[in-house]
């Protein structure tokens, strides 16, 4: 086998043994979430289940009919179990919502490290035939020459799952935007028990709901992400991610305290806006992890080259 084809497929596996590094360390964060909310599910369906009510019937009604069916008017809308139960109701749903897309994430990456199990065993063998290849050649000093080749790749790894990161931080600012345009235009946030939301406002409350809780499974994974980042190549966002990993129940707080007292979603709008700034914050930061990686890669690419050069030229054994 030609050098250069060697080389090049002991590349090629090396991005794919780290792709599967990732997803072990991925599919590790995933069980662990997936515990914390099969845990959290466990306490809300013990406090749901305290109410003698059809919670699947409550869970089937829109955002607006459930907190006009619980909270109800008037004096009834202050009592403070009410306002648990709203909570309990809201975040079970919620809570149902992440563990379903968990469990489709798990699946994913295990049929992924299922497919690329014998990467590591392949990747040792052509490491050990590029060696016997070298030493034929009396020039050890190649061996440098790949260690540079692997710490490039394993830049530009890291590059790729900071980007993945980011995405996912676009992802949750684009639904927030969508989110918040409709509080701005909904007409009425509890007029009452007598007061009805037309068919606009009606689908208004879907959305809002679809996206509020497509948010809170945006967030779960870009909690994940940045858990990968932490694990793989030790950069630790967790004390950031935990300010907004409570999105769902500070939103529903905010929502009852706007039908409560605002009648209008100011609240719960400037809690969005609080989120997307931390979203703000944490991709600048995840910017500049990319641009310390891209200077780690320039000048491993010129210590490369002059090494390549002393070799040529002799200089180096």
């Amino acid at each position: 086998m030609k050098l250069v084809s060697i080389d090049r497929k002991i590349l090629a596996l090396y991005e794919d043994h780290k792709r599967k590094e990732k997803n072990l360390i991925h599919l590790k964060n995933i069980e662990k979430i997936i515990a914390q909310k099969e845990q959290l599910l466990s306490q809300l369906e013990k406090q749901v289940q305290e109410e003698e009510r059809d919670i699947q019937k409550l869970e089937s009604l829109n955002l607006y009919s459930i907190f006009q069916t619980i909270l109800g008017d008037k004096e009834e809308q202050l009592e403070k179990e009410r306002q648990e139960f709203l909570q309990a109701i809201l975040q079970h749903k919620g809570c149902l919502k992440s563990l379903e897309a968990l469990r489709a994430d798990r699946e994913k990456v295990s049929r992924s490290i299922s497919a690329q199990f014998s990467v590591k065993s392949k990747l040792n063998k052509l490491l050990r035939e590029k060696e016997k290849i070298i030493l034929r050649q009396k020039k050890p000093a190649f061996k440098k020459v790949l260690k540079y080749a692997e710490r490039l790749s394993g830049h530009e790894s890291k590059k790729g799952e900071i980007r993945q990161c980011i995405n996912v931080g676009n992802s949750i600012q684009n639904t927030l935007i969508k989110i918040r345009e409709d509080f701005e235009t909904l007409d009425n946030w509890h007029g009452g028990l007598d007061y009805k939301i037309g068919m606009r406002g009606r689908s208004q409350v879907r959305r809002i709901e679809k996206n509020i809780y497509k948010t809170n499974n945006q967030i779960e994974l870009f909690r994940e992400e940045l858990l990968d980042l932490h694990d793989h190549f030790a950069i630790d966002y967790e004390y950031l991610i935990q300010s907004i990993s409570d999105f769902l129940r500070q939103l529903i707080d905010t929502l009852i305290t706007d039908w409560v007292v605002q009648k209008q979603l100011t609240n719960s709008m400037n809690l969005l806006s609080r989120i997307f700034d931390k979203i703000s914050l944490m991709r600048s930061m995840l910017d500049l992890e990319i641009k310390k990686t891209e200077e780690y890669i320039r000048l491993d690419k010129e210590e490369q080259q002059e090494m390549i050069i002393r070799i040529l030229r002799g200089g180096v054994r």
